[in-house]
């Protein structure tokens, strides 16, 4: 019989059937289609079921136990989106799925997934009619341009300011390594109101601030 003094995330995790009762929803995007596009290493697409088996080990946060758990127990999984390999059309999926939970006031959390996931978390605040500023933490500003007329892991941050909808109004990309980043992409960052931490600048009081 297991013992509820010591239970695990993934037993918490199983209590919440319905959506319409969570506070909070975790939605996987098993996709690297945008990491291939790249030209990067692919692999991400198996990170969804990766992150799940290391988080279900987790126990609740030992600092506050009693609300942590609150949280866990009306928290759902609501498994992976469908995903088909055609980068714009899986993030406007992704979009669809997050945007009336956003709507709802729920808390989303997305399992990727390559760096696309991001444009595609985007999607669901446009389509849930919100404004929304973004903070990256990455050694690179993922700011490129379309290939092709394709987007791809490298541009979703690029995608986000230039969306129509006018919806990302800030955006900050902190610990980025100089080795990494092109010169170009900056200024294309810093002409368009988004702002930057190298990786050496960030302090303690730096990443409070």
């Amino acid at each position: 019989m297991p013992d509820d003094t010591d239970l695990r995330v993934g037993a918490l995790l199983g209590r919440c059937a319905d959506p319409t009762t969570a506070l909070a929803v975790i939605v996987g995007f098993p996709s690297d289609a945008g990491v291939r596009a790249n030209g990067g290493r692919p692999g991400a697409a198996a990170g969804p079921d990766a992150i799940r088996a290391a988080l279900h080990r987790f126990t609740p946060d030992a600092r506050n136990p009693v609300r942590s758990r609150h949280l866990l127990e009306r928290t759902v999984d609501l498994g992976d989106v469908p995903v088909t390999g055609d980068v714009a059309a899986d993030q406007q999926r992704l979009g669809d799925v997050l945007a009336p939970h956003l709507v709802a006031g729920r808390f989303v959390v997305v399992l990727g997934g390559g760096h696309e996931t991001t444009f595609g978390h985007f999607l669901g605040h446009v389509g849930a009619g919100q404004v929304t500023s973004i903070l990256n933490w990455d050694a690179h500003p993922d700011v490129r341009p379309l290939r092709d007329g394709l987007p791809h892991s490298g541009s979703p941050f690029r995608q986000a300011l230039e969306h129509p909808s006018g919806r990302c109004t800030a955006y900050t990309v902190a610990g980025l390594l100089p080795h990494a980043v092109a010169a170009a992409h900056l200024d294309w960052l810093g002409a368009r109101g988004g702002s930057w931490v190298w990786s050496d600048e960030l302090t303690a009081d730096r990443i409070d601030a």
